[in-house]
């Protein structure tokens, strides 16, 4: 970089400085700009346990979206069975049973129960799900979905094993609480 003295004693680092400051500004404001977006995507509750798995979600949709329910325009009663890793202890195995229809040409209404085991842990959620769809134009509507419920967790470590018989880190936990969640839907 070449330096310059100009008439009134500055150099042209001090412009460049100046340039610098400002591109770090738009560089901060951006960079806020995508923290405050991950943080938005982020969920509201990180837990430790593992959700239960559905490969083929889309049989059974409103186990992940409320805004589904009644979005079929007919009742729909579903039912799903999954096992992984067949024959060893403890496997995954999940099961669902859920149902849904239209109350109005609006608003929808679903029930959904799921049972969730895995190793020394069985999880138990039952589910009210409200929809409310709006048209967006002739060809595209927009669902809104509500979701309240309650969950049973509980971990038996007399099914597993531990290093040390007796260890007071390892009591079991049985724990019952309401659970909550919203989503969106577009379809045609």
């Amino acid at each position: 970089m070449e330096v310059t003295l100009e008439q009134d004693g500055y150099t042209s680092i001090d412009n460049s400085i100046n340039r610098f400051k400002k591109i770090k500004k738009k560089k901060m404001n951006r960079f806020s700009i995508y923290i405050f977006i991950l943080i938005g995507c982020i969920g509201t509750a990180a837990l430790a346990q593992q959700d239960p798995q559905f490969t083929q979600y889309t049989i059974n949709p409103l186990s992940v979206n409320s805004a589904y329910a009644g979005t079929r325009g007919h009742t729909t009663i579903t039912g799903l069975h999954r096992s992984q890793w067949v024959g060893l202890d403890g496997a995954p195995r999940t099961q669902t049973l859920s149902i849904d229809t239209p109350l109005t040409r609006r608003v929808g209404l679903g029930f959904s129960v799921i049972n969730d085991e895995l190793g020394p842990s069985e999880e138990t959620y039952v589910d009210l799900n409200f929809s409310y769809t709006i048209l967006l134009d002739y060809n595209y509507k927009l669902s809104f979905g509500l979701k309240g419920g309650a969950q049973v967790f509980n971990l038996d470590f007399n099914k597993g094993r531990t290093r040390e018989a007796g260890d007071n880190t390892f009591q079991n936990i049985n724990n019952r609480f309401f659970s909550n969640s919203w989503g969106r839907f577009i379809f045609a």
